[in-house]
């Protein structure tokens, strides 16, 4: 039995999604789509009647892939190879003919006995959660490397790029394979590989998007996100177009409402550069991040079946009003209490910002759709969406139209030094 008194129109959530995700398509971070997404939400939050509406620009990584292409060797047979470019690879000026080595997840222990120099490295894995291995490739002098998203095994591949603070130490070109593709040039025994790699890197702007709902005190509140870039080849449906769905429906009920602390929405560029446009958000003194009481995030969430997952930063007593709060609702997930890197909540917590990201799993590595062209609108449950929706607005109206808040906003010491091991694995090179 549900007392959650917030009723998100589902319809509504969906006109959004699908303005973002199919009249605008693919929003690859510095791209004009991108760009038309900002312009779409900015012109929604003006017609809501949100207030401090303001739109800021940042520089961001822009690429183009002009050609991608890869053969292996099969004794003495050539073959083609699924395959896709790592987002902001380097060229190969050509056709880059080398030697394949597998090097499994390229721990120390396997790059230390190996001569990689002027090969490629093939790896069961990715970068990581810190830069160790793209600096060990590099100190390996390895003529390019091919991951493998092993959280996910499907026949297409999925989209692979690094976060913008690691883009310094992509010096190698770089491509990424399906996990079935990664069993077949091992199991046959591909020992040389043909790469080759054209691609476009530049700098060009990416923006963020913020408006609010004014309360009686001009401090705390809560700050409602979600993010309007995509990788490349894909809607971005559920990521994120979902996300900025939730927050702009969420505006448009709340609108008109007393509040007593303010109600911020914020749309996010860039994020899947691992959120530099949160980033620069928090950095950005005039958005007083700092004094927000909490962050509400959407990301990945809405797909037909799985089951909801909540990861939340903060203290003891927020851990307990966010399960006293689920059970009002009767909206069920599971509550992750490590902290996560992973979406746009992650810049807040490091300046002890609580925070609490909501998404949904329906396979061990997230979701089988995720970062390919199957994350189209197709993959969303609206009515599964609206309900996440109407729980987000539930714990925004409660915090907001209370004086005092509901939890203790101090993160305990374990929290915070749990946090700074995530953000020193991001940040520090």
């Amino acid at each position: 039995m549900s007392d959650c008194a917030v009723r998100t129109d589902p319809n509504l959530i969906m006109r959004h999604v699908e303005h973002l995700a199919v009249t605008i398509g693919e929003r690859l971070a510095g791209s004009a789509g991108e760009a038309q997404a900002a312009d779409y939400i900015q012109a929604e939050m003006e017609r809501i009647g949100l207030q401090n509406i303001r739109r800021r620009e940042f520089d961001c990584s822009w690429f183009e892939v002009r050609r991608a292409k890869m053969q292996a060797r099969f004794g003495n047979m050539w073959e083609p190879v699924v395959m896709d470019a790592c987002a902001h690879t380097p060229c190969t000026n050509g056709v880059l003919e080398a030697e394949l080595v597998y090097v499994e997840n390229a721990s120390d222990m396997i790059l230390d006995r190996l001569d990689l120099k002027g090969k490629v490295a093939l790896v069961h894995g990715s970068y990581g959660p810190s830069s160790h291995i793209l600096k060990r490739l590099n100190e390996k002098e390895v003529a390019a490397v091919i991951w493998v998203d092993v959280r996910y095994t499907p026949d297409w591949n999925l989209r692979v790029g690094l976060p913008f603070t690691f883009l310094p130490l992509l010096k190698f070109p770089a491509a990424s394979v399906p996990h079935p593709v990664e069993w077949d040039l091992v199991r046959r025994g591909a020992d040389r590989v043909r790469l080759e790699l054209d691609c476009v890197v530049e700098t060009r702007p990416s923006q963020n998007v913020s408006g609010e709902l004014p309360g009686s005190s001009d401090t705390g509140g809560v700050i409602i996100t979600g993010h309007h870039d995509s990788v490349s080849g894909t809607a971005g449906a559920e990521d994120n177009a979902a996300g900025v769905g939730v927050a702009l429906a969420l505006a448009e009920l709340f609108a008109g409402r007393q509040l007593e602390k303010p109600m911020r929405f914020a749309s996010f560029g860039t994020e899947e550069q691992l959120s530099q446009g949160a980033f620069a958000f928090v950095a950005d003194p005039e958005n007083r991040a700092r004094d927000i009481d909490m962050v509400l995030n959407t990301d990945g969430q809405g797909c037909w079946t799985g089951v909801n997952e909540v990861y939340l930063t903060g203290s003891e007593s927020l851990h307990e009003y966010m399960g006293e709060m689920m059970r009002k609702c009767g909206w069920s997930g599971t509550i992750r209490d490590e902290p996560d890197g992973f979406s746009d909540h992650f810049p807040f917590i490091i300046e002890d910002v609580p925070a609490a990201w909501f998404c949904r799993r329906n396979c061990a590595g997230g979701r089988w759709f995720h970062h390919s062209h199957f994350d189209n609108i197709e993959a969303l449950s609206p009515l599964v969406l609206a309900a996440c929706a109407d729980f987000v607005g539930e714990l925004a109206l409660d915090i907001c139209t209370k004086t005092a808040l509901p939890f203790d906003r101090a993160f305990p010491k374990c929290t915070r030094e749990a946090v700074r091991k995530v953000a020193d694995g991001w940040l520090k090179l």
